[in-house]
């Protein structure tokens, strides 16, 4: 069925309408919870501000209810652990291991991909995978959708003619394409290996072994099989 910006427009105006903070908060949530799926639940909130909704509260309303939805992305990530064979969950808690010992970075990463209107389950479904720190994850959500939502309520025009210029099929697409290349990434380098060179060599030479395995999985198409 196609998706009606318009149709959106409609529901999405009479929800907050009717409950304003509470109904911007609840569709904050489930608007993200649906994975791979631009972010709709945006228009809720310049709705409100164009009604003259306090800014701040809406700002921290869209990023608590936005970081609760994107728990279910990590529990996504997390729970595929389960589907993974013995020796890919090791190479996973490897990667857990050296994600938080860089976890400034980490949390960087997390907070720049919440901070825009796109669909950020790509980058956020591994954390899961990897045990990221709960914490942390959900705290670099929240500040990253709570600034985002304060830019949208302080530029809602912006936000308009992003949705109408980014057809939803389009984002949808190019999300998945992302995400499968990601999971390669996570499932099939040797993260045990990297870890070991991290430890041993230092950040430069892990840097240069994780372009080979890069190099070699997606270039030669070959599985990972780095030296012990």
């Amino acid at each position: 069925m196609r998706m009606d910006f318009d149709t959106i427009m409609s529901i999405l105006t009479e929800i907050v309408i009717k409950y304003r903070y509470t109904g911007a908060f609840i569709i904050a949530i489930i608007g993200n919870m649906i994975l791979f799926f631009p972010a709709p639940y945006l228009i809720a909130f310049f709705i409100l501000a164009g009604q003259g909704a306090n800014t701040l509260i809406l700002s921290i309303v869209g990023g608590l209810g936005a970081a609760i939805g994107k728990l279910l992305s990590y529990a996504v990530g997390l729970s595929s652990r389960y589907l993974a064979g013995e020796e890919r969950r090791k190479r996973l808690d490897a990667l857990g291991r050296i994600s938080n010992m860089t976890s400034r970075y980490s949390f960087l990463i997390i907070l720049l991909a919440t901070a825009t209107p796109m669909p950020d389950d790509a980058i956020l479904v591994p954390f899961g995978m990897m045990k990221y720190s709960l914490i942390r994850y959900f705290s670099a959500c929240f500040i990253g959708k709570t600034m985002l939502t304060m830019f949208i309520t302080s530029s809602r025009k912006a936000l308009t003619t992003l949705l109408n210029m980014v057809g939803w099929k389009i984002s949808l697409i190019t999300s998945i394409i992302a995400f499968i290349i990601i999971v390669l990434v996570v499932f099939c380098i040797d993260w045990e290996y990297l870890l070991k060179v991290l430890l041993e060599e230092g950040i430069g030479r892990a840097f240069i072994e994780f372009g080979k395995a890069l190099f070699n999985l997606f270039i030669r198409f070959k599985p990972i099989k780095t030296k012990k």
